[in-house]
């Protein structure tokens, strides 16, 4: 049974992925809002003094990458993504799909 949970427990974490997102210097007022949305995650929260910023590190399962960028969608300008090249990607292919349905090129 013990050999069992060690198992579990490793293939948990070999899914595991972090990100970490910034919140915007502007909406640092709004930071119990922001870290709502982030509230079905594991997280930690940084704050960098010198800069007056709030930093947040996201852990989270693979498959739930989809879920965790529409929260990041839904704050929209209040927050931006700093570690995560996956996330950052895949938010730049979405972003790319939506402008191009409404004719926008970039």
């Amino acid at each position: 049974a013990e050999l069992l949970k060690a198992k579990l427990a490793d293939l948990l974490d070999k899914r595991q992925e972090q990100a970490v997102i910034e919140v915007v210097r502007a909406f640092n007022p709004e930071l119990s809002r922001i870290l709502y949305a982030f509230s079905c995650f594991e997280k930690t929260v940084n704050y960098e003094e010198d800069s007056d910023t709030y930093r947040i590190q996201v852990t989270f399962l693979g498959d739930e990458s989809e879920f965790l960028l529409s929260k990041i969608r839904f704050l929209g300008k209040r927050v931006r993504i700093i570690e995560g090249e996956r996330l950052k990607h895949r938010m730049q292919d979405t972003t790319s799909m939506a402008l191009a349905r409404y004719g926008i090129e970039r």
